[in-house]
């Protein structure tokens, strides 16, 4: 991994919270599992607790957004883990455009 993708603005605080849970840039599976393993269990727990609050149609709203939202999440980082080296190669070339737009701005400025 280049260091110019930790030091982007754009990029730097997202690659380096992921890259100390071990989703991008490092190989840690231990450090993954341990992330990816609780939310999946908290969110199994939440679609069963939707399940048993069926009737209570405010308390049903409520704990289906957020059981749906913290799915969402855990998709998103599922497929980001999955497609890993495809996911690297993009941000790698999201700095090499954004290194050529400050070059061109400042060329222009």
């Amino acid at each position: 991994m280049s260091t110019a993708v930790l030091d982007n603005a754009m990029l730097s605080v997202n690659v380096r919270l992921w890259k100390f849970l071990s989703v991008l840039f490092a190989r840690d599976w231990r450090r993954c599992v341990a992330f990816v393993a609780p939310v999946c269990l908290m969110n199994a727990m939440q679609f069963v607790y939707l399940y048993q609050q069926w009737g209570d149609l405010a308390t049903f709203i409520l704990n289906t957004f957020f059981a749906v939202s913290v799915f969402n999440a855990l998709l998103r980082t599922c497929l980001i883990i999955k497609n890993r080296d495809k996911f690297e190669t993009l941000m790698e070339e999201l700095v090499t455009l954004y290194d050529n737009i400050q070059e061109s701005a400042s060329y222009n400025g």
